[in-house]
């Protein structure tokens, strides 16, 4: 009777730490808004293109391409949702809802992964599940229409089932193997990003010694993944050279464009020691959410010590941990999985930091954390676990930074702001404008969009088509070769960025142009070069070309306004050029 009573207690703690999720997620969730974070745009607008009948193609775009930058899983999965209720922007809340019960699910194999598992006791394994359902990274994606939700509870699946077919037979049957293949094969056509994982199921397998098992996994798998691959590298690769600079579309597949940016601007060394040490440097962000506060406000020596401190103390421990793993020849499928994804990850993409890429893993990172802080070798009992001293204070200190990092987006302000910070919300400012065009503007107008990440904000709010257009500045090359002061050199190499913009403009595939100074709002720096980042290009434009700009549209506060674009004549050439071809050829090749 005792033993039920306390099952019953486990399972009520369970029950309402899941049901506190829901209910914090449906909290923060802006019921009214899909676009703004790029990404969720692409997915909707496809979603809605396959529901309605017009194929794997982004309608929202110019001429109408087709999708091929992420696989087609979560799509269709949103298209069935669109298809139960086609109504927007009203069946926002309905689709956002569905996401935030895969990422519910997610939070409770997790769970299930740390008890079962690794062994953890109750009370460290609802701390990890506190610390990863407060993660504001993990929270971002669960509230808004992003993959990996889906793609998290598909990968953790297939490793617990390794584990769980494993117990019952140690040499796995061909329904076991089929199982995995399923579950490994929908998680890549969900994000590409899964081919670590058949790559480590298939060694764990093949460690094993199922060396037929791990054949058939790895050739299945390979069999039922090779179609996309195959359809989207026989997409037309639109990123190209224009003169000194390139073009290139966000659509392209992670492939192509580290393949592009061997090409045009880093060499193989260069490329993977940009990724390695970006990684490196900001593996704490992901563990504490509060330190992207450093990145958002003006960096400081502090600050950017503190990041690198604490990376480095992360990376030492879970160093530690996988050393031990190594000496004791104890393999097992999440270990591998996130060896070969971390490996994996610096050829396929980098940025300043990674804040999607890594969070799949975020939750194994954590348990093998436990089982360095508690200094265990394999897996931590619960006796070594209950006898560490520091586990306690560390996971409670982790949540607690959580519910401070929470703190502002609970207020009701931040809570409906686009970004949650003390910046104005610019909602309003969108709001009147997708007004204005679907009043004054023609069901075939198209829009340009000088910030590239609104294209699918706008489309889908507006009904209108929207010119997909980015010119590339291999700025970091330029930074290595400009001459002092670099300032002066950036807003003369901007300045040129803006005549090529101009030029393809011309072209009269656009009939608006949108001025929005959101990178003017979301810039807190004091230092020149995110200010070069926050410089607005149309003004330059028009500087090239005033007859063609006519605007006929303003936000009260200015920050959004739309000209009406019309080519006249041919661009001026008044802007000064101090960087010569030779020197221009030497940015983009290094």
């Amino acid at each position: 009777m005792f033993l039920k009573r306390c099952d019953l207690k486990i399972a009520g703690l369970w029950l309402g730490l899941l049901t506190g999720f829901v209910v914090l997620a449906c909290y923060l969730m802006r019921p009214d808004v899909v676009g703004f974070l790029y990404d969720d745009g692409m997915y909707l607008m496809v979603a809605k293109a396959l529901a309605e009948g017009h194929g794997y193609r982004l309608m929202g775009i110019v001429d109408q391409p087709y999708f091929y930058k992420y696989p087609p899983l979560f799509p269709l999965m949103l298209a069935l949702g669109w298809l139960i209720n086609p109504h927007f922007p009203h069946n926002i809340v309905w689709l956002k809802s569905i996401n935030i019960l895969l990422a519910t699910g997610t939070l409770a194999l997790w769970g299930y992964y740390f008890r079962t598992i690794r062994q953890f006791p109750q009370w460290v394994c609802l701390l990890l599940v506190l610390i990863l359902g407060t993660h504001w990274r993990f929270l971002e994606v669960s509230i808004d229409l992003m993959s990996e939700p889906l793609f998290m509870l598909l990968s953790t699946l297939a490793l617990i089932l390794c584990h769980r077919f494993q117990e019952k037979n140690p040499s796995f049957t061909p329904t076991q193997v089929a199982v995995l293949v399923v579950l490994s094969v929908a998680a890549f056509y969900t994000r590409t990003m899964a081919l670590p994982l058949i790559t480590a199921i298939g060694l764990w397998l093949w460690l094993s010694g199922q060396r037929k098992q791990a054949g058939a996994y790895w050739l299945s798998s390979a069999i039922l993944t090779l179609p996309w691959f195959l359809w989207s590298g026989s997409r037309r690769d639109t990123t190209y050279a224009l003169g000194d600079f390139l073009v290139r579309t966000f659509q392209e597949t992670y492939f192509q464009s580290f393949r592009m940016d061997l090409k045009y601007e880093y060499t193989l060394p260069e490329l993977v020691g940009k990724g390695l040490q970006d990684l490196l440097g900001n593996c704490s962000v992901q563990f504490f959410p509060l330190l992207e506060r450093f990145f958002l406000n003006k960096p400081t020596l502090l600050s950017e010590s503190v990041i690198l401190g604490l990376s480095f103390a992360l990376i030492v421990l879970l160093g530690r941990y996988a050393y031990q793993q190594l000496k004791a020849r104890h393999f097992s499928p999440e270990g591998l999985y996130v060896s070969v994804y971390l490996a994996m990850l610096p050829f396929w993409s980098f940025y300043k930091f990674y804040p999607r890429f890594i969070l799949p893993l975020l939750f194994l990172l954590l348990g093998f954390l436990v089982n360095s802080i508690a200094h265990s070798k394999t897996t931590a009992s619960p006796k070594t676990v209950s006898k560490s001293f520091w586990l306690p204070w560390a996971l409670i200190g982790l949540f607690g930074l959580n519910l401070l990092h929470l703190t502002p987006y609970l207020s009701k302000s931040a809570r409906k702001s686009l970004i949650v910070s003390t910046q104005p919300d610019l909602w309003q400012d969108y709001q009147s404008t997708f007004q204005f065009i679907q009043a004054h503007t023609s069901a075939n107008s198209r829009f340009y969009l000088e910030n590239t990440d609104e294209n699918y904000f706008y489309a889908l709010n507006t009904n209108r088509s929207v010119f997909d257009f980015f010119v590339f500045l291999p700025e970091e090359k330029i930074l290595q070769h400009c001459p002092k002061p670099t300032k002066a050199c950036l807003e003369n190499f901007f300045e040129q960025n803006a005549k090529v913009t101009l030029n393809v403009l011309a072209q009269g595939k656009v009939n608006y142009i949108v001025d929005c100074k959101l990178q003017v709002i979301k810039n807190q720096y004091n230092n020149w070069y995110p200010a070069h980042k926050a410089m607005s290009m149309v003004p330059l434009l028009i500087q090239q070309n005033p007859s063609a700009f006519q605007a006929v549209f303003q936000t009260n506060d200015g920050l959004i306004t739309i000209y009406r674009y019309q080519p006249s004549g041919r661009p001026t050439s008044s802007f000064k050029n101090n960087l010569t071809p030779d020197r221009l050829n030497r940015f983009n090749t290094g």
